[in-house]
């Protein structure tokens, strides 16, 4: 039989931990609710996530980043780091990642035409 970690807890101090438990989740969708960070409520304890992300111009680009955002904002102490294969940053990204509501670094580095992989002919 697993062990009950409330095992031997007065009842009324379970229902306690329970209600203290909503009243949590219910704050925390507040404050998503009104954009705030995840850093400025999660457990500072908490170890930081590092997700490295490379990317390159598109048509399907911003939707592939917006997945990835839509569950990196569930993760906390996450730090998103991406790199763009380019000369310069792109607006469509920066423009992203500053709305984005994560923490982030943005990156650039074109990859050079030596590493490039060839088209077939």
């Amino acid at each position: 039989k697993p062990l009950d970690p409330l095992d031997g807890v007065p009842r009324s101090v379970v229902g306690e931990l329970i209600e203290l438990r909503r009243q949590v989740r219910q704050l925390k969708t507040v404050l998503k609710q009104h954009r705030i960070p995840e850093k400025e409520y999660s457990d500072p304890f908490l170890t930081t996530i590092y997700v490295i992300t490379p990317t390159y111009a598109r048509p399907h680009q911003k939707a592939e980043l917006t997945r990835l955002k839509s569950v990196f904002l569930h993760i906390p102490a996450l730090h998103w780091i991406v790199i763009e294969d380019a000369e310069a940053k792109t607006e469509l990204v920066t423009r992203f990642l500053e709305t984005s509501g994560l923490e982030y670094t943005h990156l650039h580095q074109a990859t050079p035409p030596a590493w490039k992989l060839k088209e077939k002919v």
